[in-house]
C-alpha cells in the first residue's frame, strides 16, 4: 500500500512538473507543496529529485492510459474529453499548469536519461490505450497505432501552444481537427456510416467523462502522479474529495 506521505509527495510533484518542468522544481518547493518536512522527501525517495520525477511521470501515464481504456467506446467523446480536460486545467491555473508528462519532457529529457525514459514510457501508455480503443472499434493495428500517435502528439502540441498564447483556442482547433481525422480514417476503413450523425462506438454510455477526470473533480489530474502501478485506484478514490482543483 502506498503511504499517505508518499502519495502527497507524488501528487505535489505532478503539479510542479506540469507547471515548471523537471529543472524548474526543487525539493524545498516540493516539501512546501506536499506539506511535509524536507527529510520526509528523502525518506520516501532516497534517489531524490530524479526518482520523484520518474515516479510522478510514470504514474501520470499509467493512470491516463487506464482511464482511456476504461472509457466508453465512443472515440469522439473520449477525444473531446481529453482536450476539454486540458482546457479546464490551463484556464483554472492561469495558463501555468500544463501536462505533467509533456512539460518535463521538454526540459528534462535531454540530460536526465531516467526522466526521458519515463516520459517516453508515459506517452507510450497513452498511445497504446487510445490505439486499443480504436482497434476495438475495428481499425487495423497499424491504422490504430498511427492515429493514436497523431492524437497524442496533437494533444501535446496544442497544450504547449495554448499555454504560450494563454488561449484555449489551439486546443479547440486541434480537437476539431482530430475529430475530422478520426471520421475520415473510419470512413476510409468502411467503419463509419456517413449518412448517420454518429461516430464509431461500441456500448456507449452517458458517463463520457470517465475517459478523463470529471469536470467537477479536476484535481484528479494531479492524482495522476500517484498512479504508479499498485494502489492507483485507491489513490484515485481517496484523494479526489480532499484536494483543490487541477
Amino acid at each position: 500500500m502506498v503511504s499517505e506521505s508518499r502519495r502527497r509527495i507524488e501528487v505535489a510533484a505532478c503539479e510542479l512538473l506540469a507547471r515548471h518542468g523537471y529543472h524548474g522544481f526543487g525539493l524545498k518547493a516540493l516539501s512546501d507543496a506536499a506539506g511535509l518536512p524536507y527529510g520526509s522527501i528523502y525518506h520516501h525517495f532516497p534517489g531524490g529529485k530524479e526518482e520523484i520525477a520518474v515516479a510522478a511521470i510514470t504514474g501520470s501515464g499509467t493512470l491516463t492510459g487506464r482511464m482511456i481504456r476504461q472509457a466508453p467506446t465512443d472515440v469522439f467523446a473520449t477525444t473531446k474529453t481529453l482536450f476539454d480536460f486540458m482546457v479546464r486545467q490551463l484556464a483554472d491555473s492561469a495558463w501555468d499548469e500544463g501536462c505533467p508528462i509533456g512539460t518535463p519532457a521538454l526540459d528534462g529529457g535531454s540530460d536526465a536519461m531516467a526522466v526521458r525514459e519515463a516520459c517516453a514510457t508515459a506517452f507510450e501508455a497513452m498511445e497504446q490505450a487510445f490505439a486499443g480503443l480504436l482497434a476495438e472499434l475495428g481499425l487495423s493495428a497499424q491504422d490504430a497505432g498511427e492515429l493514436a500517435t497523431t492524437v497524442v502528439a496533437a494533444y501535446e502540441g496544442a497544450t504547449l501552444l495554448a499555454r504560450v498564447r494563454r488561449s484555449e483556442g489551439p486546443l479547440h482547433t486541434v480537437a476539431a481537427a482530430m475529430e475530422r481525422l478520426i471520421r475520415v480514417t473510419f470512413t476510409e476503413a468502411g467503419l463509419l456510416n456517413t449518412e448517420a450523425d454518429t461516430g464509431p462506438s461500441g456500448t456507449g454510455s452517458s458517463d463520457i467523462d470517465m475517459g478523463m477526470p470529471a469536470p467537477e473533480i479536476p484535481v484528479e489530474a494531479r492524482i495522476e502522479a500517484a498512479a504508479a502501478a499498485e494502489g492507483a485506484s485507491e489513490i484515485f478514490g481517496e484523494q479526489g474529495d480532499s484536494l483543490g482543483s487541477g
